[in-house]
């Protein structure tokens, strides 16, 4: 599941840019 990969990481990214 690369898809569910690609979308937890775009998640992770917003929340460390979130900071």
């Amino acid at each position: 599941m690369p898809e569910n990969c690609q979308m937890l990481c775009l998640e992770c990214n917003r929340r460390k840019s979130g900071i």
